[in-house]
């Protein structure tokens, strides 16, 4: 089972990276796009993907990842 956790919950460890363990948002929107971009290769392999972004920070996740791909 994949853990889930809600918004609330997700910025807490975002600001908690970053204030505390002093890792750059970049760098946490980098390894999030990185854990996309892997299980797209393992479950699809190397195809074409259309990667759809909204605003926010999740787009930018997506941005980077379709950058990596």
């Amino acid at each position: 089972m994949i853990p889930v956790v809600r918004k609330k919950q997700m910025q807490a460890l975002d600001a908690y990276m970053m204030e505390q363990m002093h890792i750059p948002s970049r760098v946490l929107m980098e390894n999030a796009a990185f854990g996309i971009t892997s299980v797209i290769w393992e479950r699809f392999g190397k195809t074409k993907v259309l990667v759809l972004c909204g605003m926010g920070n999740n787009g930018g996740d997506g941005f980077a990842a379709a950058r990596q791909l």
